[in-house]
């Protein structure tokens, strides 16, 4: 295969060579386009330029040989999960597709709390250990849902990199406390745990059961304040819904981790709105 392109790249090399004199487009423009070597444009390619060349195509072929080999493998696990076997017109696909719908919106909504931290330079009832906690969270969901082989829990995964904004914005303002870096240190023990240990579900287990605890860190801030602070609305809306989605996929799906914990989660939503609705922010009371 290396030597089919070798080949086809130097017949390339000598045509547009020709054709460049033959319509005066000399220069190496003309050769920069097609070459991937050093060939001079007012003689043949030499023996060197040539050799080069074919290194250089035997590189690409390589590249575009281990690219397709990657390529082979995602589609042959994307084939052994869940959410294919299962594929059609049913609740499990559906469900399955709203909750991907659900994280594209957390994602955008985690985007903006994290533009509005910054924007007010205050961080008032936003609690930076659920913060942190949440990005450990999906990591550790992620690498469960390659154990499980789930595209839901792998896609949820993928969120660590949208609360990351929200934790370098709380940074830049004050900084965190010594037992709030403490704590994060704590929860990113979590994230090596699920990789190396064998016990991939029971950890899992142990996330969902502090995402709950971690969860419950928003309304208690609020509470607390007495002041909804920078917390956006929409953010609790997103968590709210994609929670109800979660647990509709749990029951469709069978998965008894999800069945027992959702709930506690959607309750602690519920909580949180009905909070924001109490408390106005201090802002705009005294306005």
């Amino acid at each position: 295969m290396a030597l089919n392109c070798w080949r086809v790249q130097s017949r390339l090399l000598i045509f547009f060579r020709h054709f460049g004199k033959r319509h005066g487009l000399s220069g190496p423009f003309i050769v920069s386009k097609v070459s991937f070597g050093s060939v001079s444009p007012t003689s043949g390619p030499k023996r060197s330029s040539l050799r080069t060349t074919r290194k250089q195509t035997t590189y690409w072929c390589a590249k575009m040989a281990r690219r397709n080999h990657m390529l082979d493998f995602v589609s042959g696990f994307v084939r052994t999960t869940v959410e294919y076997k299962g594929w059609g017109l049913n609740l499990l696909t559906v469900s399955f597709l709203a909750t991907v719908f659900f994280n594209v919106l957390e994602a955008m909504s985690c985007m903006k709390q994290a533009g509005a931290i910054a924007a007010q330079k205050s961080r008032m009832s936003v609690s930076a250990n659920m913060m942190a906690y949440f990005a450990v969270f999906h990591a550790v969901i992620g690498v469960y849902g390659v154990y499980a082989n789930s595209l839901v829990a792998i896609c949820s995964g993928g969120l660590t990199f949208f609360y990351l904004p929200i934790l370098r914005a709380m940074k830049n303002i004050g900084g965190f406390t010594r037992a709030e870096k403490r704590t994060m240190f704590i929860f990113s023990l979590l994230l090596p745990a699920v990789i190396f240990l064998p016990w991939k579900t029971q950890i899992s287990a142990v996330t969902f059961v502090g995402a709950s605890f971690a969860f419950s860190q928003l309304p208690w801030q609020i509470w607390k304040e007495k002041s909804r602070g920078v917390v956006q609305m929409k953010l609790v809306l997103v968590y709210t819904a994609s929670t109800m989605f979660w647990l509709f996929y749990a029951y469709t799906g069978g998965d008894m981790l999800f069945k027992t914990l959702t709930p506690v989660n959607l309750a602690l939503c519920f909580a949180t709105i009905v909070l924001w609705l109490e408390y106005p922010n201090r802002q705009d009371a005294k306005n």
